[in-house]
């Protein structure tokens, strides 16, 4: 289900070590994430531009050698950060307003400043053909590209929760008028579900309350039934992340499985963040609006790691791979502090 892979080659560790003692590629990126030391891998490039990976932080270790950068970086989401990251949060932003469809990117959705709508629209040459499509809770206006392809952009002026004025748009980008419209028939369909009007978090509230954080474990023990993988390989990893987001992507459309697997999968979530990346702790505010517990990642300054609107909104209407759900690369975080 990754949109750039073009083609892996999977072999032994000790293959691959002896590709390296024939070969001699460029050692490309060092020990990704050493700083936690929990994931521990060595790419190498060689010059026709294939990268070889190999991984033994994993409890099968694992090697393999990739068609290029943009494979690689499909696969593993700490390598696409670094290769499409950058210290300006609005890099990705003018990306777009470039011109740029994202391609390499897997999430068809974007964040964008209303400051950029006008140059998206000259840069796509973007024609309007309809307003008021709804994919998600706010309405957008949907454009056809002089190319074919076809963008969503939320409206600046609706009510919203910062007032009647949208201080930060969505931006969706499709293939064809086809899946706009599955898009508009598959949140139709949810936002009907009769159960979808309780609260987000009212089943977990009411099942696990306060005391959430001692059910993690046996949370995540419950994705290999749910989800019909192998136990052996849900580890908190990157590996075992991406073995989750492809589950996660074969039960798509199973909306009767959703509020099964949704607090075995948050659990997961939380677990990987912390332990990748070394900070935070379980802590389950109570919501005297709604009367309800909500669990989340507090952070040392006070703050939670991911905001738990976002977090199920990203997976009930997705899915999407877990390292865009909620706020992992925390650049929502920095957006919203600023007053953009």
């Amino acid at each position: 289900f990754k949109k750039n892979i073009s083609y892996i080659i999977e072999m032994p560790v000790e293959k691959a070590r002896i590709i390296l003692e024939q070969a001699h590629p460029e050692k490309y990126f060092p020990d990704s994430n050493h700083q936690s030391g929990y994931i521990s891998y060595q790419t190498y490039l060689f010059p026709n531009g294939q990268i070889l990976l190999i991984d033994t932080s994993a409890r099968f270790p694992y090697a393999a050698i990739y068609a290029d950068l943009k494979t690689i970086a499909s696969t593993k989401g700490d390598i696409e950060e670094k290769v499409y990251g950058s210290d300006d949060d609005e890099h990705l932003m003018k990306r777009i307003a470039k011109g740029d469809r994202m391609e390499d990117f897997e999430l068809n959705e974007h964040l964008i400043y209303p400051k950029y709508i006008k140059d998206v629209i000259a840069s796509h040459q973007l024609t309007l053909v309809e307003n008021n499509i709804f994919v998600s809770d706010f309405y957008g206006n949907l454009y056809q590209s002089a190319k074919g392809y076809y963008v969503l952009i939320d409206e600046v002026k609706q009510k919203n929760g910062a007032g009647r004025k949208m201080r930060i748009l969505e931006l969706r980008i499709y293939h064809s008028l086809s899946e706009v419209r599955a898009a508009q028939a598959r949140y139709e369909r949810n936002k009907n579900d009769t159960v979808r009007h309780e609260h987000f978090y009212q089943q977990i509230s009411d099942r696990y309350g306060a005391a959430f954080p001692s059910f993690v474990s046996s949370l995540i023990d419950s994705l290999s039934p749910l989800l019909n993988i192998n136990m052996e390989q849900v580890t908190i990893d990157s590996a075992g992340m991406d073995l989750v987001d492809e589950a996660l992507q074969w039960n798509a459309n199973n909306y009767s499985l959703f509020d099964r697997y949704f607090p075995a999968v948050l659990a997961y979530y939380g677990e990987c963040y912390m332990k990748i990346k070394n900070k935070g702790e379980w802590r389950v505010q109570y919501n005297e609006e709604d009367s309800v517990w909500i669990p989340g990642i507090l952070l040392k300054d006070g703050s939670y790691a991911f905001d738990w609107r976002d977090f199920y909104k990203s997976l009930s209407e997705g899915p999407v791979p877990l390292r865009w759900a909620g706020d992992w690369h925390g650049s929502i975080k920095r957006m919203r502090a600023g007053d953009k």
